[in-house]
């Protein structure tokens, strides 16, 4: 789908109910993550790519939680098409109808991208499943209560965790999460995600930073500390 029907695509959402509280999820998310990246880096530099990969991430896990029936679903695939060509320039400052891509790490970009497109796209079928057959909200990654507004931690981290499991082609489960964050037991993680009083600004701060990340950042720090081969 050509970058210029992105718009078209959020526009088959408006009318859905939690259409605001989605955008403004977005714009939060995506503002807090230019900001901690800093100054914009150069175009195709590492940096830019961690960041236009985990934009892709945070706008397909906000739109997910829209997905409610077949219509639905079909729209969010147009969207997800639609976010491809824009991770691209997002990643080298140019779309792809000016600035093709070419060689091994331009198409690798590319291909996982579009890996990434049809993994939440599976996820927005097996909502609808779930749906069809009665087994209730919730039941996979990322599918929270439709009035719930803003997706809660435990949303956040179900839907990261999948896109991490599809990139490492291995579960990657909480456990792996809360070891990478720095703990040796799963009480300021538990605390996180069920948005305690307790949690403290420290646990919040380290969790948040790896919900911050792009999925094959977050795969290689497990490597890099042993919790995955």
């Amino acid at each position: 789908m050509p970058l210029a029907t992105l718009e078209d695509a959020v526009r088959a959402f408006e009318q859905h109910s939690d259409f605001a509280r989605v955008q403004c999820e977005i714009y939060e998310r995506t503002q807090n993550l230019k900001g901690a990246a800093g100054p914009a880096e150069w175009p195709g530099s590492v940096e830019r790519r961690e960041c236009a990969l985990k934009l892709f991430e945070i706008r397909a896990t906000a739109f997910l939680r829209l997905v409610t029936d077949n219509q639905t679903q079909a729209d969010y695939c147009g969207l997800l098409a639609a976010l491809e060509p824009l991770s691209w320039q997002e990643y080298m400052g140019h779309p792809p109808d000016v600035l093709r891509p070419v060689g091994p790490q331009s198409l690798a970009f590319v291909e996982e991208v579009h890996a990434k497109a049809q993994r939440f796209a599976n996820e927005g079928y097996k909502r609808v499943t779930d749906k069809q057959s009665g087994a209730g909200a919730g039941s996979q990654a990322g599918t929270g209560s439709e009035t719930d507004g803003k997706a809660t931690a435990r949303e956040r981290v179900e839907a990261f965790l999948e896109a991490a499991s599809g990139v490492a082609e291995a579960k990657v489960t909480k456990a792996m999460f809360w070891r990478a964050a720095g703990y040796t037991e799963a009480t300021p993680f538990e605390d996180f995600q069920q948005d305690r009083p307790r949690t403290t600004r420290a646990a919040r701060q380290n969790f948040e930073r790896l919900l911050d990340m792009s999925a094959d950042k977050f795969i290689g720090i497990l490597k890099d500390k042993k919790l995955l081969g």
